[in-house]
């Protein structure tokens, strides 16, 4: 299965997860005023399905999604990072005959997107083909720099999507803000129960903001965590590789 396909699905289940996870707090949620501030709950309509925050807890969990996706990913590769690929005692060298058993022993986890096993096939290749430490160590460098950037690139759709909970908050905000207003050029000022309305309205306007800030900052801690953790077991892949193959190759 190919990885857009992997993540539609996690993303799909994720959707109903966050549709789920509503519907819960609909339920065990007794107070309106709680219900109406993180699930939007509209006791006029009797309704929360059509509101901002079921929208926003929808986005949340695509985005908890993603990151489980790129955590799996990481923990396969900290996995391979385990494995005795390479002689890592202080005097083994290694030479030409034995790069065919490296091979064999690294054959299924290099197909692994970023793995160790990944990145020692590439620098075997390359030095089999050369037969230079030289151009061997540049690969490594290259391999190196251009994991960096695709981690990068990886995170692209979790940075938006932390962008987007609160600009939905925002809005709900601003949607709130003018249903308020239209409320008080509707109804008479003088009424007793105009101020507590009015400020009601407001309170469930500002509401939308708040959850999207929570959201959103819990978004972007885990994002930090696991793609700090993708990043360091690329440095960790790096070294092995240097310490143990680029250090260790010997040419006759």
């Amino acid at each position: 299965m190919k990885d857009y396909q992997k993540r539609g699905i996690i993303a799909l289940a994720m959707i109903l997860l966050g549709i789920a996870i509503v519907i819960l707090l609909n339920s065990i949620i007794e107070d309106e005023s709680m219900r109406a501030r993180f699930i939007g709950y509209n006791k006029e309509s009797n309704s929360y399905f059509d509101s901002i925050q079921t929208i926003m807890w929808i986005v949340f969990f695509v985005s908890l999604g993603e990151l489980f996706y790129r955590l799996l990913h990481v923990m396969m590769v900290e996995k391979g990072l385990k494995q005795s690929y390479l002689p890592d005692d202080g005097y083994t060298m290694i030479e030409t005959s034995d790069l065919p058993n490296i091979a064999k022993k690294i054959e299924v986890d290099a197909r692994i997107d970023g793995s160790l096993a990944s990145f020692i096939k590439k620098l075997l290749m390359q030095f089999q083909s050369s037969h230079s430490i030289e151009q061997t160590l540049n690969m490594l460098n290259a391999q190196i720099e251009m994991r960096s950037s695709l981690i990068d690139l990886h995170y692209n759709i979790v940075r938006y999507l932390s962008w987007l909970i609160p600009t939905l908050g925002f809005i709900g905000t601003v949607v709130g803000i003018a249903d308020a207003l239209a409320y008080a050029g509707k109804v008479n000022g003088q009424g007793a129960t105009f101020v507590a309305d009015l400020t009601q309205k407001l309170a469930v306007a500002f509401d939308t903001t708040f959850v999207a800030l929570i959201m959103s900052a819990i978004i972007v801690f885990l994002m930090h965590i696991i793609q700090g953790r993708e990043e360091s077991d690329l440095v960790e892949s790096g070294q092995y590789c240097l310490d143990n193959f680029i250090n260790r190759l010997y040419i006759d």
